[in-house]
């Protein structure tokens, strides 16, 4: 594939994962359908909980011009610990949403 094809294909579907870091930190990782993954800076995420992180990053990606296609999914969860029972890690797929064409008609007024 050439570079254009793959950077348009990296950016037509996606997986985003989120990882508990520590407990004042959720790092945010891109993971594209050839397998090469891209990090948010360290501190890009702002919320410290799983569920308001999750919020964040759809929130961000939606402005972007993508969607869901489907939901959270918890890919690991903490089994023992002050965390035992939450979410650690988690994921969900994004692919791009193509702009609508919308056909304006002029009307003639008399």
């Amino acid at each position: 594939m050439s570079n254009t094809k793959v950077e348009e294909a990296k950016r037509n579907r996606f997986e985003v994962w989120l990882t508990k870091a520590s407990d004042f930190r959720i790092t945010c990782r891109e993971v594209y359908e050839d397998e090469s993954t891209s990090d948010w800076d360290k501190d890009a995420v702002e919320s410290v909980s799983m569920r308001g992180a999750q919020r964040e990053v759809t929130g961000y990606y939606l402005d972007k011009g993508y969607e869901p296609v489907d939901r959270w999914v918890a890919e690991e969860v903490a089994r023992s610990g002050r965390l035992e029972g939450e979410v650690i890690e988690s994921f969900r797929q994004f692919r791009f949403k193509p702009i609508s064409r919308v056909r304006i008609i002029k009307s003639k007024t008399k």
